[in-house]
């Protein structure tokens, strides 16, 4: 990495910077850029790129979601069996603060080790561009080191990783926190992580029957 970059995204600046941030993935390196709830650590879908991703992390084990920008790449490409209700979720929920982790069709190390895959479409338009623009996944993870911070602050963040990533990209985070994450096991819905929102979605399974532990 020859050189570190902090830019302000802005409504002048924002198709220089949606070019810069698919050089620096598609160049396997990692990328900060807002998303609609916190500020990700961004890779593609390689493995030099996720070690990388993994390693400014300093995760160890823990998988890393996937952020797409278009549903049916998705539902071609990387699930294993599509749910009946799955598109109706997509149609409420996306683009959204909601993770869904589902049965993966294939193994991508670090990213559905388990067999599962987490996915979500965020609610960013200019990030949705750079994603569309690298093939349509990246993935994906809160800018902090494991176990510290919330990936709110851009201070922090700018501190803990200035020198570390080619580029930041500063911009609006609409929802400032984590996605819920909720995950189908048995037919049976899991809820990993929770926000103020959860009520929609129980109500959302309900309608289908499906129970939520």
């Amino acid at each position: 990495m020859n050189s570190f970059e902090v830019i302000k995204l802005n409504e002048t600046n924002k198709n220089s910077i949606i070019e810069s941030a698919m050089k620096v993935l598609l160049n396997n390196e990692i990328l900060i850029f807002p998303t609609d709830t916190v500020y990700g650590l961004c890779g593609i879908l390689t493995e030099a790129s996720i070690k990388k991703l993994f390693s400014l992390k300093q995760r160890k084990d823990k998988q890393v979601p996937i952020l797409f920008s278009s549903l049916e790449r998705v539902m071609q490409r990387l699930l294993k069996t599509i749910p009946d209700w799955f598109i109706a979720f997509a149609e409420k929920f996306w683009p959204g603060a909601y993770t869904l982790i589902l049965e993966s069709s294939q193994k991508i190390k670090g990213i559905s080790d388990d067999g599962y895959i987490g996915i979500r479409q965020p609610d960013h338009p200019e990030l949705l561009q750079v994603i569309e623009g690298v093939g349509g996944f990246v993935a994906a993870t809160s800018a902090n080191i494991s176990g510290a911070g919330t990936g709110t602050d851009f201070e922090e963040i700018r501190d803990t990783f200035s020198t570390r990533v080619p580029l930041i990209v500063e911009g609006d985070i609409s929802h400032a926190n984590p996605s819920v994450v909720l995950k189908l096991h048995d037919e049976q819905v899991t809820i990993l992580r929770s926000s103020g929102e959860i009520n929609k979605v129980k109500d959302f399974f309900n309608l289908y029957n499906l129970e939520i532990i």
